[in-house]
C-alpha cells in the first residue's frame, strides 16, 4: 500500500477535531437521554404545571406564584398547547438547550484557542457528572444558559444582537446576571463602543421587559422574582456540603480549569474572560442563601472553556519532552474515562432511578377520589400527580415550597383557612421528610381537619402522605 498524501494528512487532521466533537455528543446523548424517561419529583414539575396554566390564560403574578422572571414559562407554554403534557417532550428541550450549550462552548474556546481546546472544553461540559445528570431536568437554568453562551458567542461581531440574549438569559434567570455583569465590565474596558450597543440590546431583552412586568403587576411581580431571595432562610452548612459535593463529582472538570494557575503562573497563558466568568460563579455561589447543584451549570460552562484551553496548554508546554507529553495524555484519557464510566454506570442505576411509586400514588388517587378533586400540597409531589391525573391544583397553589411561607412571600395561613373550607373536597399529599407538612399550623390542619387516607414509602422521596381534607 502506497503511503498518504501530505494533502490526506492534512485533510485527516482538519476533519479529526470535527469527528471526536461529533463522537462527544453522541456518548453525551446516550448516557444523558434515559433521563427523559426518569420521573423526578421536584421543581421541574412545578414549572411544567405553570406552564400549563400559562397555555390556559392564567398569568404568573396575578393568579399564581412564581419566583423567577417569566421566560421559561413563555418557553413551556406552547407545547402544552400543541401537544398537552408529554413529559419526554418537555424534558426533550431540556437536552437540546444542554446539547446547543456544549456546542457553543466548543465553538467559543474554538475560536479563541484553537480545535483541540475547544473539544475538550465540549467533553468537560458535556461529560461532566451534574451536566449528564441535569440534562433532563427543566430547572430553566439550561433555557438561561443557552441564551447566555449565544450572546457571548455573538458579542464580537453583533454586539446589539447579544444584548437581546444576554437579556433573554436574564429573564429566564436571573443567576445569568453575574457572568453578564462581569462581560459587561471586560467588553468596557477593550471596546466601549461595542459595550454600549451590548447594555443597548441589554435593555430591549431584559430592562424593558422588567419594567413592563413591573407596571403590570407591582410588587406581585418584584417581591417573588426579587425580594424572596433575599429574605430566604440560609442553610450554610448544608451549602458548604452541596459545594463540596459538587466538586468531588466533577473533579475532572475542576481540575482542568485549575491547570490554568501554573501557565500563568509561567506566563504560558493569559487571563480570559471564561476564567474570570468561572471564578465570579464559584465566589457568588458561596453567598447564595439555599444552594442546590444545578445552580452550578453556568459555572461549568465557563470552567469547561477555561480546562480545554489549559490543558493543551500544558501540552503544549511539553512538546519537546514527547515521551513525557504522551504518558500525561495517556493517563488524563484513562483517567476521564473511568470517571465516566463510573459516572454513567450510577446514572444508569441510581441517579435516574427517580420517583418509583409514582404509578402507586397515581393509581391510589385514581382509585379512591373522584375525577374533579383537585389536589393541593407538597410541591415536589403534587404538581407532577396533577399533571399525571389530569387534575387541577386547589388555589393554584403551586409553589408550596417550605422557603416561600417561611419568608412571609407567601401566607401559609392564608391557603391553610382555604383548604380548611374544602370540608372533605381536596386531596392534600404530603412528605413526611420535608416540605410544607413540617409547619406546626399544617400538621394542625391535618390532624384535626383532614382524614388520613393512606401512606406509601419511596425509596427516594421517604413516605408520602394521602390526605381528604
Amino acid at each position: 500500500m502506497g503511503e498518504e498524501s501530505p494533502k490526506d494528512v492534512l485533510v485527516w487532521r482538519t476533519y479529526l477535531p470535527t469527528m471526536v466533537l461529533c463522537a462527544i455528543l453522541l456518548l453525551f446523548l446516550a448516557v444523558a437521554s434515559p433521563g427523559l424517561w426518569a420521573v423526578q419529583a421536584g421543581d421541574e414539575n412545578v414549572y411544567f404545571y405553570m406552564g400549563k396554566l400559562v397555555s390556559g390564560g392564567s398569568l404568573p403574578y396575578k393568579d399564581f406564584f412564581f419566583a423567577h422572571p417569566p421566560l421559561q414559562l413563555l418557553v413551556i407554554a406552547p407545547f402544552f398547547m400543541m401537544f398537552g403534557y408529554n413529559a419526554v417532550l418537555l424534558k426533550l428541550v431540556s437536552l437540546l438547550c444542554m446539547a446547543a450549550s456544549g456546542m457553543l462552548v466548543y465553538l467559543i474556546t474554538r475560536k479563541a484557542h484553537g480545535a483541540w481546546s475547544g473539544v475538550l472544553a465540549a467533553a468537560l461540559f458535556l461529560l461532566g457528572y451534574s451536566v449528564l445528570f441535569n440534562a433532563t431536568i427543566g430547572w430553566g437554568v439550561e433555557i438561561a444558559l443557552l441564551f447566555l453562551l449565544l450572546g457571548y458567542h455573538t458579542i464580537g461581531r453583533r454586539p446589539l444582537l447579544a444584548g437581546v440574549l444576554l437579556g433573554l438569559a436574564a429573564m429566564t434567570r436571573l443567576i445569568a446576571l453575574v457572568a453578564i455583569t462581569l462581560l459587561f465590565i471586560w467588553v468596557a474596558i477593550q471596546d466601549r463602543r461595542r459595550a454600549g450597543r451590548t447594555v443597548m440590546g441589554f435593555g430591549i431583552g431584559f430592562v424593558i421587559p422588567t419594567l413592563i412586568l413591573i407596571v403590570a403587576f407591582g410588587r406581585s411581580f418584584l417581591d417573588p422574582v426579587y425580594l424572596f431571595h433575599f429574605l430566604k432562610t440560609a442553610h450554610e452548612g448544608g451549602n458548604l456540603a452541596e459545594y463540596w459535593s459538587m466538586i468531588t463529582l466533577n473533579w475532572p472538570l475542576f481540575g482542568a480549569a485549575l491547570l490554568l494557575l501554573p501557565l500563568l503562573a509561567m506566563g504560558k497563558a493569559r487571563l480570559t474572560f471564561p476564567a474570570i466568568a468561572a471564578a465570579g460563579y464559584l465566589v457568588s455561589l458561596l453567598f447564595v442563601k439555599t444552594l442546590f447543584g444545578y445552580y452550578f451549570l453556568p459555572a461549568l460552562a465557563f470552567m469547561a472553556m477555561a480546562g480545554g484551553a489549559a490543558i493543551v496548554g500544558i501540552m503544549e508546554t511539553m512538546r519537546q519532552k514527547r515521551v513525557a507529553a504522551w504518558s500525561v495524555g495517556a493517563i488524563l484519557v484513562l483517567g476521564y474515562g473511568w470517571n465516566l464510566a463510573a459516572d454513567a454506570s450510577f446514572l444508569f442505576q441510581e441517579g435516574f432511578s427517580g420517583f418509583s411509586r409514582v404509578g402507586d400514588v397515581e393509581a391510589y388517587i385514581g382509585g379512591h377520589f373522584g375525577d374533579g378533586m383537585p389536589l393541593v400540597g407538597d410541591d415536589s409531589i403534587t404538581p407532577l400527580m396533577a399533571l399525571r391525573t389530569g387534575r387541577s391544583i386547589a388555589f393554584n397553589a403551586v409553589d408550596t415550597n417550605d422557603q416561600a411561607f417561611s419568608s412571609g412571600a407567601q401566607s401559609l395561613g392564608g391557603l391553610l383557612e382555604r383548604i380548611k373550607g374544602q370540608k372533605g373536597g381536596v386531596i392534600f399529599l404530603a412528605r413526611t421528610t420535608q416540605g410544607i407538612a413540617g409547619f406546626l399550623e399544617t400538621r394542625g390542619l391535618l390532624n384535626n381537619h383532614c382524614a388520613f387516607e393512606a401512606q406509601l414509602t419511596d425509596k427516594e422521596l421517604g413516605g408520602i402522605l394521602i390526605y381528604r381534607c
